[in-house]
């Protein structure tokens, strides 16, 4: 293998996964119910990807810092898109789309005044409640199973119309937990970002 590609496997796999989301939403949009079924092992397979570029960067010994602001990007494209589109089919509320696409825009906004401050983007979490919520590979791993329980129940319902209440009910009880864990992790960045930020609005003053 051309040493070029092997160092960018990780970067690759992050490629596969948007693309994978992608078709996936192609996929659903159709009138047949059958190719609709399709997307779900689609979507599944790309959520599944989520985490993996990072595993394999570590096993293979080729991370890197582009690595890293390419796996935020998948993650950014990824949830942001699929988000709006379970919106437009009018199966997750539109404040729900707006509150995550506003939150991952500050959200970024504040790592990367980190960033420039030299702290990447776990160290920025150095409290107690900032390594529980946001960088421990416990929390990191419980958000992950959330958007995937999610994403799939509401593709689920959209490629299935006839599915049982239950299914309904299931995707109301993981959308509040998501919202919840979301919003949680984000209060959680702010308040260990709290001194990049009064240093650099203080200093702008």
């Amino acid at each position: 293998m051309p040493e070029r590609l092997f160092r960018n496997l990780a970067n690759l796999t992050v490629l596969v996964r948007v693309a994978l989301v992608f078709v996936a939403m192609v996929l659903l949009d159709n009138g047949n119910e059958s190719v609709r079924l399709l997307s779900l092992a689609a979507l599944a397979v790309a959520l599944l990807l989520d985490g993996f570029d990072g595993y394999l960067a570590r096993k293979l010994k080729i991370a890197s810092g582009i690595g890293g602001a390419l796996d935020t990007l998948g993650d950014r494209i990824t949830e942001n898109a699929l988000i709006v589109f379970f919106t437009y089919k009018q199966i997750l509320p539109l404040w729900f789309a707006l509150y995550f696409l506003v939150r991952s825009f500050m959200a970024d906004f504040v790592r990367r005044l980190n960033f420039h401050k030299g702290i990447s983007t776990f160290a920025i979490n150095d409290s107690l409640l900032g390594k529980t919520l946001v960088s421990s590979k416990l929390s990191r791993t419980a958000y992950l199973i959330a958007k995937f329980l999610l994403f799939i129940t509401a593709s689920a319902l959209l490629a299935k119309p006839g599915l049982p209440g239950v299914a309904g009910t299931a995707l109301r009880s993981l959308f509040w937990i998501v919202f919840l864990f979301n919003l949680l992790r984000f209060l959680a960045l702010l308040y260990d970002s709290r001194r990049t930020l009064q240093e650099y609005f203080y200093h702008e003053s």
